[in-house]
């Protein structure tokens, strides 16, 4: 069986400062979880960088990835005004050259603004380079992601945190705006993600399309291999239901 490989756009290393007894948080764990689960690459962020020193975490990220071609750093940034970090510009080379793969913001959490008075040149210097920018939503609200969206049309804007409470904000965004893009770790919603899909599809290209997934069967428990086969979801079966959707498509 040809194997599905998947990527993971938000694993966090480091100690929190509260840290639970099942938390993973070195390295070697989350290399352990990441092979477990088919992971094959990951864009890894450093508690630190958020929690507490956004520059001194971000050179541990560094260290942590250094070597490891599948783990993707990314830097927390914040704007240039207070000479914590370099100028815009400056810091997206300085990105480029030490291998940062995407960037994340925390605006609540380090207190600015992503309004244009506040991150705007930022905001510019990472949407030049089209450098994608993870924002969860607990550091901003739908309607500035809107603002923010329609203001840097070119900058890939990766949503974290979204629930199944969120879904009437998704729709009408993802819609509108094709340079958001979903984290889907959180967003168990009961053909939740599919229909998103589909009436972006529908509106836009409609084509015949086919829904794979639990099929309104009940969870069980399992390893990941068992679970696949349990609900029709190896890489077998859907490329079964695509060439069914292609041949309707060319019929």
């Amino acid at each position: 069986m040809n194997e599905l490989n998947y990527f993971d756009s938000f694993v966090t290393v480091g100690n929190p400062r509260i840290a639970q007894r099942a938390g993973i948080y070195e390295m070697d764990q989350i290399l352990a979880e990441l092979r477990y689960y088919h992971i094959t690459e990951a864009l890894i962020h450093h508690r630190f960088s958020y929690e507490d020193d956004p520059p001194v975490g971000n050179d541990e990220v560094l260290k942590v990835t250094s070597g490891k071609d599948n783990l993707h750093p990314v830097w927390v940034l914040l704007p240039e005004h207070t000479n914590e970090m370099p100028p815009p510009e400056e810091l997206v080379s300085l990105m480029l050259d030490r291998g940062v793969k995407a960037a994340s913001v925390y605006p609540k959490t380090h207190n600015w603004s992503l309004a244009e008075w506040s991150a705007g040149s930022l905001l510019r210097a990472l949407e030049a380079h089209r450098f994608p920018l993870l924002i969860h939503l607990d550091e901003t609200t739908w309607e500035e992601l809107h603002s923010l969206a329609q203001r840097h049309p070119a900058l890939p804007l990766i949503v974290i945190g979204a629930t199944y409470k969120t879904s009437r904000f998704i729709f009408p965004l993802f819609k509108r705006h094709p340079n958001l893009y979903l984290e889907i770790a959180g967003y168990q919603v009961h053909g939740g993600l599919g229909s998103l899909v589909a009436q972006i599809v529908a509106h836009d290209r409609p084509v015949p399309m086919a829904f794979v997934g639990m099929q309104d069967r009940y969870g069980i428990s399992g390893r990941w291999d068992q679970l696949l086969e349990y609900f029709h979801l190896t890489p077998a079966a859907i490329v079964e239901a695509a060439r069914d959707v292609i041949s309707r498509k060319s019929a």
